[in-house]
């Protein structure tokens, strides 16, 4: 090939090239709008004040640091650009797990992500007195797990939320407890990713009547005073938040079904919810 044509032919490549680079931007940034737009998240508090979950080492109950995270995750889904979010269970005392899933369905969310936090058997806890007060403890097992229902019907969708959750986890850092997946199985879990540490639990009431994509996050144990003192940071919410965020993000950019769950939250709100019920979007 003499030179004159081979500078043509690299031209039309070179110009073809930077012409699907721009396209594919493009559809991305598009995408991105696209889910920003019309994905609603909703972010459930774990627990009730009735029934607050386990307590810390020190006595704090579950349920306020299901509160503080999850009001963060609100605000870090805002500021990536979500349009809508809905918070369940505002109040700390909504009771019906199996009604939560459907009020962020009514409010019109298209995936459902509730907020937890763990412990460990009392058998499994060291004692000791602390300013005069007896506490158990174990600062060995810690770090976050995921959890999807095989019974929801949007189960794939869920697992893929949370497997992106998790890898974004795992880019910045975030502390898994997948060291310790033989204290955490059990005859109800069934562990699906072990590097990723995302388990099959299908009996979970919360995500297993859900009809959109739903996960629960347990953010770190609280019987490991490490995990505490991480949780109660708010840089490190902060953080673990917008982790959260951006992944639900991805995932949407990733899986056009996402982008287009509207149309079945419309026909499920048909068919579950109230027609007097009147959204309330945070």
């Amino acid at each position: 090939m003499d030179m004159a044509r081979s500078r043509s032919c690299f031209g039309v490549y070179g110009i073809t090239a930077v012409i699907l680079a721009a396209a594919t931007t493009f559809a991305r940034a598009d995408g991105r709008e696209q889910c920003l737009a019309q994905l609603v998240p909703a972010v459930d508090i774990g627990h009730h004040l009735s029934s607050p979950g386990t307590l810390d080492v020190f006595g704090r109950a579950e349920l306020f640091y299901n509160a503080d995270l999850a009001n963060q995750l609100v605000l870090s889904l805002s500021e990536l650009g979500f349009r809508r979010i809905v918070l369940i269970n505002r109040s700390l005392n909504e009771r019906s797990l199996e009604s939560r899933p459907r009020q962020a369905l009514c409010e019109g969310a298209g995936v459902f992500m509730s907020i937890h936090h763990d412990n460990v058997d009392e058998s499994k806890k060291a004692y000791s007195t602390i300013d005069g007060k007896r506490i158990g403890f174990n600062d060995e097992i810690g770090g976050y797990t995921i959890y999807f229902s095989p019974k929801n019907v949007m189960a794939e969708l869920s697992k893929e939320l949370a497997l992106a959750i998790s890898d974004e986890f795992n880019k910045i850092g975030i502390p898994s407890a997948n060291k310790y997946q033989a204290f955490i199985a059990d005859r109800n879990r069934k562990l699906v990713n072990p590097e990723l540490n995302i388990w099959d639990y299908e009996g979970l009431v919360v995500l297993k009547y859900s009809t959109i994509p739903s996960i629960l996050i347990e953010a770190g144990f609280l019987s490991n005073r490490h995990d505490i003192d991480r949780l109660k940071d708010a840089a490190f919410r902060k953080r673990l938040s917008d982790a959260i965020a951006r992944a639900t993000l991805t995932a949407c950019i990733s899986d056009g079904r996402l982008t287009d769950i509207a149309s079945r939250v419309a026909r499920e709100q048909i068919r579950q919810c109230d027609r007097s019920h009147q959204p309330h979007f945070q």
